[in-house]
């Protein structure tokens, strides 16, 4: 087949120029020919800003065109994902305003998230478990499938325990929450406790973590969003002594709320957070909060936020302005 596609008897230069006429879903057919052609729709570069991999809808690419791919979509629940074989394939595109469904004999959902991965240049992915009762797909079969593929991100309501015994290795973490849940298991805190002190590159918590000063001094991870912390503003004060000091060298970014703590009552005290530190005041102090620069000795700047709920610390570059 491939030596008599027409398109293909044509130079590199001549196919991408008739491109420029094609739809993305055009784009996708035409690279499931030959490896050459694979090839060249990734010379293309429609590239991808994301691809998802949600356990309670399927997969979705986010195309910089606007265009929209899903696929791996299921109507069962707990079912085997693989037995999506051959797995359907929606694309939606924006110019012009189109909705195209097809399938290809033999493609699986590991098949065509590989290959999207590769032609939309985009190598890795995002995965997210919503809660347990929404999922469509087992664990074990979602575990297949993305076998070998670098995660990005990954997200979970719950059983996080689990679910990071399946996926152990990733850039960053998400642990989300409902508004009325119970605090984690210990099981599961003792797990995020290890990804705290770990070289993951982002964690976002929304579930309720003890940290005291000691496991602030101990977190190796660049960017940290605790939404509901239980630190206090003396230990804040510690901890940024020692950051001046040399401590915590690869944080870039830290962000915490004390919600639980705020509504029963304690204020963080920015005169307690920032006593004893040289440092230069901001505008903005008021009810968004009082915005403070410190440096190291080495040079290094730090912008600090701080509301009656909140904290914020971000490493400014040299040419950083403040807004």
């Amino acid at each position: 087949m491939t030596s008599t596609f027409p398109l293909l008897q044509l130079p590199d230069r001549a196919i991408k120029t008739v491109f420029k006429q094609y739809g993305v879903t055009d784009l996708i057919l035409f690279s499931t020919i030959s490896n050459r052609a694979k090839c060249l729709v990734k010379s293309d570069k429609r590239n991808a800003y994301h691809i998802e991999f949600y356990i309670d809808r399927g997969c979705i690419v986010y195309l910089n065109c606007g265009t929209i791919i899903f696929f791996g979509e299921s109507q069962q629940r707990e079912s085997d994902i693989e037995s999506l074989t051959p797995c359907a394939v929606r694309v939606e595109e924006q110019r012009p305003p189109s909705k195209i469904s097809f399938t290809l004999p033999g493609y699986s959902v590991r098949d065509w998230l590989l290959h999207f991965m590769c032609v939309f240049n985009h190598p890795k992915i995002n995965l997210s478990f919503a809660i347990r009762d929404e999922w469509m797909y087992s664990l074990e079969s979602v575990r297949k499938i993305v076998e070998g593929i670098s995660i990005k991100k990954l997200s979970v309501f719950e059983n996080a325990c689990e679910i990071m015994n399946y996926f152990p290795i990733m850039n960053s973490l998400e642990v989300k929450r409902f508004t009325l849940e119970q605090q984690l298991p210990e099981e599961d805190l003792n797990v995020i406790r290890k990804v705290l002190i770990g070289n993951i590159a982002c964690l976002v918590i929304y579930r309720s973590i003890p940290i005291d000063l000691n496991m602030l001094l101990l977190m190796n991870c660049p960017d940290i969003d605790l939404c509901q912390s239980s630190i206090t503003d003396k230990q804040l004060n510690k901890f940024i002594k020692l950051w001046l000091t040399g401590a915590c060298p690869n944080l870039q970014d830290l962000d915490l709320d004390i919600v639980e703590q705020y509504i029963n009552g304690f204020r963080l005290d920015h005169c307690v957070v920032m006593k004893g530190i040289k440092y230069e005041e901001f505008r903005d102090c008021g009810l968004t909060g009082c915005k403070y620069t410190i440096r190291k000795p080495d040079g290094t700047r730090a912008l600090l936020s701080i509301s009656d709920m909140t904290f914020s610390f971000k490493i400014l570059d040299h040419d950083n302005t403040i807004s």
